[in-house]
């Protein structure tokens, strides 16, 4: 008996160090609002598929994801990447879910001190009034790093 729960306890141990996790500094704002709850992250290479995309979580100033997928988008030789953001919005009892693909993203912007991104939902008047559309799309969206910053063209 004493073996079994040595076995147990041992095998428990194992399976929680091999899912150690990485943590990037990340804000995401949508609509210059700060996402408080959690929202869906998934990144995956310009000419892969979503289905072949790496999962992690958003929690404020946090983004995580298991370091094993970390260190598969680190020593790709491709570090062109898409962000795709799952996010749930409420408004007057009632729930949207709103998926927005950032593409064209440089994986070491992500490993840098800090990454913001903002992603403006263009069916907000208020922001269809300053900002264009990305082609096909009804959001856009600008990041700042230490590394690179984006700002989209502003309409007058």
């Amino acid at each position: 008996m004493k073996k079994l729960f040595t076995f147990i306890i041992i095998l428990t141990t194992s399976f929680l160090y091999s899912q150690e996790m990485t943590e990037l500094n990340t804000i995401v704002t949508i609509n210059n609002e700060i996402c408080k709850n959690q929202i869906e992250i998934s990144f995956f290479k310009e000419n892969d598929s979503v289905d072949k995309s790496i999962k992690a979580i958003y929690l404020p100033g946090k983004l995580k994801m298991e370091t094993k997928d970390f260190e598969k988008l680190k020593e790709d030789d491709n570090k062109i990447i898409s962000i795709e953001v799952i996010a749930t919005m409420t408004n007057d009892n009632e729930v949207k879910y709103k998926k927005y693909i950032i593409s064209n993203i440089n994986f070491d912007l992500l490993v840098s001190d800090y990454f913001i991104l903002k992603i403006y939902d263009l069916e907000d008047k208020k922001f269809k009034k300053i900002y264009r559309p990305i082609e096909g799309k009804c959001y856009t969206f600008e990041y700042d790093s230490p590394l690179q910053t984006i700002r989209r063209v502003r309409k007058r």
